[in-house]
């Protein structure tokens, strides 16, 4: 059946694949400047140039925050700082196991077997990830060695770790030429799953945060439940196993799917 969807890929070595129809690709930019203009169209205000510098505190409740253009007063922070989160929430003393890690990505130039039903493809046996991308294709894969830290600069020497395993996988990728790279940040917890709903002791502060990789893909649902959160005093779904103190509970399930 793989071979059938994907005629380039070698399944000699696997003993099974999955596939799911109701899967896609989006475009991360698209549908964040989509949000921005249905929000801006409800009212919502951006400050881009307005950088946040602290949490006021009232004792253990959230009283405002400090921006680089002046205080703003508010009894509710929404943390979704991503890979800064951890400096966030430590602004209202929470301590946040949030660490950031460099992901690469590399794309090649137009490739002849790339069409618009080429599904993402996944080696879970070296964790290389690939999918199409402007007529070619885009490559990742996490490096075992990588310390936390903000460095998003491209390591070019990492590029031929992540074509070796891809061309093993789909062959037709040896004469593909690189056309970018770049690379990002995951902001991962220890268990590769998010944090999300109030810290324990301070009120005022939400936490969306640790998305370990996933967030794209969860961000819609979970900014529909953080907003049930706030307005409605509770979820609609059951959020209590990715609270944050089941981390000093001993009560975190790894995630075993992360590339």
């Amino acid at each position: 059946d793989a071979r059938r969807k994907v005629p380039e890929i070698v399944v000699d070595d696997l003993l099974g694949a999955t596939f799911c129809a109701q899967d896609g690709l989006g475009n991360p930019h698209e549908v964040t400047q989509a949000y921005v203009a249905r929000a801006r169209e409800r009212g919502v205000r951006f400050d881009f140039q307005r950088s946040a510098t602290g949490i006021r505190m009232d004792g253990e409740s959230v009283v405002g925050i400090e921006t680089s253009q002046g205080p703003i007063d508010t009894p509710l922070v929404i943390n979704a700082a991503g890979p800064h989160a951890a400096e966030v929430a430590k602004w209202a003393g929470v301590d946040l196991p949030v660490l950031p890690f460099r992901r690469h990505c590399f794309t090649t130039q137009p490739l002849p077997f790339v069409h618009d039903r080429l599904p993402m493809i996944v080696d879970m046996s070296s964790g290389v990830y690939m999918h199409r991308e402007s007529g070619g294709m885009l490559l990742g894969l996490a490096k075992a060695d990588e310390p936390p830290g903000f460095d998003t600069s491209v390591d070019w020497d990492f590029l031929e770790r992540v074509v070796e395993p891809a061309v093993r996988r789909i062959p037709a990728l040896e004469a593909a030429e690189i056309a970018n790279g770049w690379a990002g940040l995951y902001e991962t917890t220890p268990d590769h799953n998010a944090v999300l709903g109030p810290a324990a002791g301070v009120r005022g502060l939400m936490l969306a945060n640790g998305f370990s990789g996933h967030g794209f893909m969860q961000a819609p649902a979970v900014g529909q439940l953080i907003a049930e959160w706030v307005v409605d005093g509770r979820p609609s779904l059951d959020l209590h196993p990715l609270r944050l103190e089941r981390f000093a509970e001993r009560e975190a399930m790894v995630e075993a799917n992360v590339i």
